[in-house]
């Protein structure tokens, strides 16, 4: 697989910081109970339900290591450029793709991943820019991969739309489904579900299983 990276810088527009903002201020909801995220916030926090450690180089004033700026609404989400943030390409790797930055935003799960941003959530193969993937950690988009088992060295090809198999595991969530007739999204696939090139190779036991399961 080819991964290209002339990406065109996108700024974004007031409608999408608007989203952004919506999307922070559900994910604060969702993790503190309901209610405001910043009274949420507040008030966890005075519970002591709050306690996420800073971003790795960032100070105990939230102050951001050099090279990085700081995002809005997000604490603790130190990143080379927040832009990228929520912009509908999933930056797979940290900084952006951790619980501090809420997960890119949204962009690196296909249930969160918003189809108004600028990149759209739909790359495909053709196109200027990717394969992005979709390295779903979100607990709350699962089953989520495991970041310390899944041994990705190319993060964007999870979820692509081409079955890996060298990340056809369940530690991986199964080529973040790429590899099944049944999981693999065409709206969300960069590459041809099934395409010659990497054809099905199903091993979920959750769909190989079932009486409707195809090959």
């Amino acid at each position: 697989e080819t991964i290209e990276t002339n990406a065109p810088t996108v700024s974004p527009s007031e409608e999408t910081m608007e989203t952004i903002q919506s999307f922070i201020d559900s994910f604060f909801s969702t993790n503190t109970g309901g209610g405001s995220s910043s009274a949420s916030q507040d008030e966890a926090g005075a519970q002591g339900v709050i306690n996420s450690p800073p971003a790795q180089g960032a100070t105990s004033n939230n102050e951001c290591p050099e090279g990085t700026s700081s995002a809005p609404g997000l604490p603790n989400c130190c990143v080379p450029d927040p832009s990228f943030l929520g912009d509908g390409a999933c930056d797979a790797h940290p900084p952006y793709n951790t619980a501090d930055c809420g997960y890119d935003l949204g962009d690196c799960c296909r249930d969160s991943c918003d189809p108004s941003s600028a990149f759209g959530c739909d790359a495909k193969e053709g196109d200027a820019y990717g394969p992005f993937g979709y390295y779903c950690l979100d607990p709350r988009y699962g089953p989520a991969i495991d970041e310390g088992a899944c041994a990705a060295e190319n993060r964007e090809w999870v979820g692509d739309g081409g079955c890996d198999p060298e990340y056809n595991t369940a530690e991986c969530g199964w080529d973040g489904g790429d590899c099944c007739r049944q999981s693999c999204d065409p709206k969300f696939a960069y590459y041809e579900c099934g395409r010659e090139a990497q054809p099905f190779d199903c091993k979920d036991p959750d769909i190989i299983y079932r009486a409707d399961y195809i090959p």
